[in-house]
């Protein structure tokens, strides 16, 4: 094995998939709280959305390159957290500064 196959190897958090499902699932939840806590303190559903799904696709994203998708077969969620999900975030913070702008400067 050569050290550019070590550098470019496809790896997991904890070398397990059943570990690395979990911890990613953790997370997932840990990030829902979060979210729900901004929601209950400002009260503010896009925002709060919008927080949830970046540190969500954060979470996804950064596991993207893992067996754990190839062993449960879940490659669709790794094709759509790399070519759609940045893109659905986007479009949602156009649409809350919209809402900010529209709210504070208009007449």
């Amino acid at each position: 094995m050569k050290v550019g196959d070590i550098l470019n190897a496809k790896t997991m958090f904890f070398s397990d998939p059943d570990l690395d499902l979990k911890v990613m699932l953790w997370l997932i939840g840990f990030a829902l709280v979060i979210a729900v806590g901004i929601y209950l303190k400002w009260k503010h559903v896009w925002s709060t959305t919008l927080l949830f799904s970046v540190l969500a696709n954060g979470i996804v994203y950064l596991n993207y390159d893992s067996y754990l998708f190839d062993i449960y077969n879940l490659k669709w969620i790794v094709i759509f957290t790399l070519d759609y999900w940045p893109y659905i975030n986007l479009v949602g913070l156009i649409i809350l500064v919209a809402v900010f702008l529209k709210k504070h400067y208009a007449k």
